[in-house]
């Protein structure tokens, strides 16, 4: 089975000077999911 890792797609903003990364996937109205180091989006993928 595919992992959701591989069906993301892998974008970058910059906030003043501080890259971040983000990651889309799907269609219709965004949902965001924010979280604090150490964890990162992957954590959601449930």
């Amino acid at each position: 089975m595919e992992d959701v890792w591989d069906r993301v797609e892998h974008c970058y903003t910059d906030n003043d000077g501080t890259r971040i990364h983000y990651v889309t996937l799907g269609e219709g109205e965004p949902i965001v999911f924010v979280q604090g180091f150490p964890d990162f989006w992957y954590s959601w993928r449930h």
